[in-house]
């Protein structure tokens, strides 16, 4: 970490969330306005972490001319359509729900509109991109056959994943969720059959949710869905996994923070049965730098998470609050110090782990999306992607290295 600090316009952001949260009063606010604020550079920031409905939703009835015009419009816009997003998603789930309770498909809602119904007290607030289900990996042709009869299609490799394929076969073995888009609503539905990685340790499976599975409802719907510990764990590590460059992905665990009915010593049984307390010590730790929520008692009794934590949060603030940092890990590409930097910080959120060959052999040898797109094998020749990743990584990393 740098001693650089946070520009006024990602000050201001921050009070902003922080007022809305509880956790500054008045004044504290009123100082984070008295700097010299550059409102691109908020406008720009606050859409990058998508707080823009919810700071809307905290001020605009009560805070006339408290923004620029300009910033003002870009509020109430992003703060409608994350209403529009929400009635849309709503709408989608419920349809979905009760298309697959009738054909007898077992499903689970995750994140999205799930934590909105748990955590939040107005709909839109929290801004939703995708629907993500979840199911059983012996379901997963069914539920898009399902979906396709809908009007949902395949956004990756459309036509190719086909029942039966081996080319479906090796895309279930080596990925975690395929993305389906409706033709007319332009819903996107995340299927699951993994919540996370193959490579990664958090071993929650379908039929263990299903077994704890909680229920909520969207009007008269009854919807299935993880239960608080599972999903207030999944939080931290899904959150931990990219590295939080999104800021409302860590309002929700400051939301947990200063809600007097969460049930930590749960959350802290489930983080260890999942190997997530890694995840869980920097979850509270940057909502409580970032956002001033108060650390759980139970947590902060627990000197190795809070410890790893810290280290952890040293490492990756200024990515989330410097854009010249860049944010995240660096994504699918075919570059070595990608993957190095992606597998160095899966290991640090690992630390029992000692997977090291096992590791870059996965990245080396299991085939991914833009694999199976640079090359059309037929179907009966799937086997041979495993070959041809190596082969595109070599090309990749001389031509790197000549430029």
């Amino acid at each position: 970490m740098t001693d650089e600090l946070p520009s006024p316009a990602v000050s201001l952001v921050l009070a902003l969330s922080r007022y809305s949260l509880g956790t500054i009063d008045r004044a504290g606010l009123e100082a984070a306005f008295e700097q010299e604020i550059d409102w691109e550079a908020f406008d720009r920031f606050i859409q990058a972490h998508r707080l823009g409905s919810l700071v809307y939703d905290t001020f605009s009835a009560s805070e006339k001319g408290l923004f620029p015009e300009a910033t003002a419009a870009l509020l109430k816009k992003v703060h409608y359509s994350s209403v529009v997003n929400h009635l849309l998603f709503s709408a989608s789930v419920e349809e979905i729900f009760c298309v697959f309770e009738q054909k007898q498909l077992r499903v689970l809602l995750v994140k999205g509109l799930a934590v909105e119904s748990w955590l939040y007290d107005k709909q839109g607030v929290r801004l939703s991109c995708d629907i993500d289900l979840f199911v059983d990996r012996e379901d997963v042709e069914a539920a898009v056959e399902c979906l396709t009869e809908m009007g949902y299609e395949l956004t990756d490799l459309s036509g190719r994943l086909k029942p039966g394929s081996r080319l479906l076969r090796q895309y279930l073995r080596t990925r975690k969720d395929m993305a389906l888009l409706h033709g007319k609503t332009g819903a996107m539905v995340e299927l699951h059959w993994q919540l996370v990685e193959i490579h990664s340790a958090f071993p929650l499976s379908f039929v263990q949710a299903w077994q704890a599975r909680c229920e909520f409802k969207i009007e008269e719907q009854a919807l299935a869905s993880l239960t608080n510990a599972q999903h207030a764990v999944y939080l931290c590590y899904h959150g931990t996994k990219h590295r939080w460059h999104s800021l409302f992905w860590l309002y929700d665990i400051a939301k947990l923070m200063v809600r007097n009915e969460t049930d930590w010593p749960v959350i802290l049984v489930q983080a260890r049965k999942l190997h997530a307390e890694a995840s869980l010590g920097l979850a509270v730790v940057l909502a409580s730098r970032l956002l001033r929520a108060p650390l759980p008692e139970p947590i902060r009794q627990q000197s190795d998470i809070i410890q790893t934590g810290e280290q952890l949060a040293d490492s990756i603030i200024d990515q989330i609050l410097l854009p010249s940092q860049g944010q995240g890990v660096a994504g699918d590409g075919l570059t070595l110090d990608g993957a190095r930097q992606r597998l160095d910080w899966n290991r640090r959120i690992h630390p029992e782990r000692e997977h090291v060959w096992s590791d870059w052999s996965r990245y080396l040898f299991s085939p991914g999306k833009k694999d199976w797109e640079s090359l059309r094998l037929p179907d009966f020749l799937t086997p041979l992607y495993r070959l041809w990743r190596p082969i595109r990584l070599i090309f990749k990393g001389t031509w790197d290295f000549l430029r």
